[in-house]
């Protein structure tokens, strides 16, 4: 295997936190990109520079170890992650179906995280904001926010399964994190397809 200049806990806590948190995705993959549609769980035994195994099992003792290769090798955290991305956006291409979903959080500091937010991902994607309203276009959805007296609104849209958990869980994990001493709490409402 290819070496990645990480150290090897970085890697280990990665692939943890992709077995914890990413267990959809990693399925998803398994059933569309390593062209294994039996499987009902995949685990992610390995990570290198170009690429990485997936354990795939169908509940019924079949296992299987099948490789998923980056389109490019990696170095670093920021190329991992794109990485990811790119096979997260392969596996669930978008299908011109508008997911929605929107979430009132309370909170009587709405416009400073509306400014927050938008100023925070302006590096990495298209963000425009004023007082009461901003908008956030990534390159795997769009949030539109507004700023109430005593709530921030939040509408967020993509058109794939996977984009559209992508688009509000970054939202929402952004917006914890800068409002952490007030324990905020993002509940998504998804509108009917």
């Amino acid at each position: 295997m290819s070496e990645l200049t990480l150290p090897e806990e970085r890697v280990l806590g990665a692939i943890e936190h992709l077995n914890r948190e990413h267990q959809q995705t990693l399925l998803t993959f398994a059933r569309v990109l390593a062209d294994a549609a039996w499987a009902q769980s995949a685990t992610l035994t390995a990570l290198d520079a170009r690429g990485l195994d997936l354990l795939v099992t169908d509940g019924n003792g079949r296992q299987e170890t099948r490789r998923l290769e980056f389109q490019q090798p990696i170095q670093d955290v920021e190329q991992l992650r794109q990485a990811l991305m790119q096979l997260a956006d392969r596996a669930d291409p978008p299908d011109s179906l508008q997911r929605v979903a929107t979430a009132r959080v309370a909170t009587p500091k709405a416009v400073r995280y509306l400014k927050a937010l938008c100023n925070h991902f302006d590096r990495k994607a298209a963000a425009t904001y004023d007082d009461v309203s901003g908008r956030i276009q990534f390159s795997f959805g769009d949030c539109e926010l507004r700023a109430d007296a005593d709530a921030l609104l939040i509408t967020v849209r993509a058109e794939s399964d996977t984009m559209f958990r992508r688009v509000k869980d970054v939202v929402a994990d952004h917006l914890v994190r800068f409002g952490n001493k007030e324990e905020l709490v993002v509940n998504w409402v998804e509108a009917e397809a």
